[in-house]
């Protein structure tokens, strides 16, 4: 790169769950997935504010939304009018392939970008290379959040882009998220309009009347159900205590994600929270809690819990 330091960029979609303030500070460049209810399109580009309003007015009423998954020609033009200017090379970290069109969107839209940026590059005063590398996060959500929280950090301690996009090789496999949802008649609901027939409405209707909470996990591509706990608070206990033994016996990243289809005073009032608050603290382990996205939330209902951490392979035995 002719002596200079290469300017490494983060891009995310906007399901990617991390605290907004994560993401200013390490200027993560958000793809926005667009949120259509009531006839009303909302682009969610993890705005607090906007995302709050869009739980208190929508959710919570259960209005039925669909998501819209950022296209081949918005990713395009982004890697023209931003990034070939202000990056040399760019991570761009997806939602999991398996649940949506974004990532092979993204992989397109690169292929066609490097045929026509040469000369956004050169009108940026720019004559070295640029390149972009689509990572498929086989996850979502919390899951896809801790991802780009491990590659954020190694941007800003100045690691290259090999050793980068080596570890971030290694870590996605080992990534185990885990969603906990509230209102089973609104996830069975959003899945079988998505075409997913997991939830079954005799299932959600028996669960949602014995307080009965599917704990739902996604693994290198997969999304299953991996428990069943019995009322939603005493399960969010159970997940959290569950991920503070493992931050007790040592994480394979020390980052731990944290997200909420609400206020966040609500997730910080769950019991089991602070307990796993304090175990990060003590063993040095980094949590990053946020409010779910509007597109998370849409999909998954008003209250959900998700959370994720890095791991060896394993069982859920919490």
């Amino acid at each position: 790169m002719g002596g200079r330091t290469m300017r490494i960029g983060l891009v995310v979609d906007s399901s990617c769950d991390l605290p907004q303030a994560f993401i200013g500070q390490h200027g993560i460049v958000i793809l926005p997935i667009t949120v259509e209810v009531d006839g009303r399109a909302i682009v969610d580009t993890r705005d607090e504010d906007t995302t709050r309003q869009f739980c208190r007015e929508h959710l919570a009423a259960r209005r039925d939304a669909r998501t819209v998954p950022c296209s081949q020609a918005q990713v395009q033009e982004l890697i023209l009018t931003r990034l070939v200017r202000d990056f040399d090379y760019v991570f761009c970290i997806t939602i999991a392939s398996s649940r949506s069109p974004i990532h092979d969107n993204a992989q397109r839209a690169v292929a066609e970008a490097i045929l026509h940026h040469k000369a956004a590059r050169q009108q940026a005063g720019h004559t070295t290379p640029f390149a972009m590398r689509v990572v498929d996060s086989e996850n979502a959500f919390a899951g896809e959040g801790l991802i780009a929280a491990v590659a954020a950090q190694r941007i800003a301690q100045g690691a290259g882009m090999i050793a980068i996009r080596d570890e971030l090789r290694a870590l996605i496999p080992q990534v185990h998220a885990y969603m906990l949802p509230r209102d089973l008649q609104y996830l069975r609901m959003r899945a079988h309009a998505r075409g997913d027939r997991s939830v079954s409405w005799m299932r959600a209707a028996l669960g949602n009347a014995l307080d009965i909470k599917p704990l739902v996990k996604g693994y290198r591509n997969q999304t299953f159900p991996c428990a069943k706990l019995r009322n939603f608070d005493s399960g969010a206990e159970r997940l959290f205590n569950y991920a503070a033994r493992h931050v007790q016996n040592g994480l394979l990243a020390p980052v731990l994600t944290v997200c909420y289809a609400g206020e966040l005073k609500d997730l910080f009032s769950l019991p089991g929270y602070s307990h796993l608050a304090m175990t990060c603290a003590k063993h040095g382990v980094q949590l990053l809690s946020s409010m779910m996205s509007m597109s998370g939330a849409a999909n998954v209902g008003d209250g959900a819990l998700g959370l994720a951490f890095a791991d060896v392979e394993h069982e859920f035995d919490g």
